[in-house]
């Protein structure tokens, strides 16, 4: 995938996100965009080349910073090679930034590698956070409720524990916290 398609299916990606986040959530959204970059998992594995084990540590390097839009396509562009997925949420909303998490796969491929017939935006997948059930000791989630929309922002409100972090990051656990389009 050249650059500038990159571009296009990131920009496409985020104007139909906001609309669907804002279908389910009353948060005003800015477009005023940052981003987090997520491995699918920190660790290398044997399926990996080189430079998709040199990506991975990179983006290890980048745990926890906020990026540009040009920023975020510098470093997941390579070679005409993008991230074969990219589960894109938006994490958190501020009157002034609109924060967009990126959960990526750690394989880069080529534009005809790529999964047209999920997504006409590969590879960006477009996916809503929706809270769950909660027991009374942690997030009730009818408070963050209003006219049957939720506050986006109940993603900060989580645990953050090394235990709920990896929980989160099991695929049937992901998978019944999100609403995939």
């Amino acid at each position: 995938m050249d650059k500038q398609k990159f571009k296009q299916h990131l920009d496409d990606s985020l104007r139909f996100l906001v609309e669907l986040t804002g279908r389910w959530c009353f948060n005003e959204f800015s477009d005023n965009y940052k981003f987090s970059i997520t491995p699918n998992s920190r660790t290398p594995h044997s399926g990996l080349n080189k430079d998709e084990i040199r990506m991975l540590r990179l983006f290890n390097t980048y745990e926890g910073i906020l990026f540009s839009r040009d920023e975020v396509i510098d470093l997941l562009h390579h070679n005409n090679k993008v991230p074969l997925w990219i589960n894109t949420t938006i994490y958190e909303s501020l009157p002034d930034l609109t924060i967009v998490n990126l959960f990526c796969s750690r394989r880069f491929r080529e534009d005809k590698d790529l999964l047209y017939f999920v997504d006409k935006y590969a590879p960006f997948h477009l996916l809503v956070p929706v809270p769950f059930e909660y027991s009374s000791s942690k997030l009730d989630c009818k408070k963050v409720e209003v006219d049957g929309k939720y506050d986006i922002n109940f993603q900060k409100q989580l645990p953050i524990n090394k235990s709920s972090i990896t929980t989160f990051k099991k695929p049937l656990n992901r998978f019944k916290r999100m609403v995939m389009v």
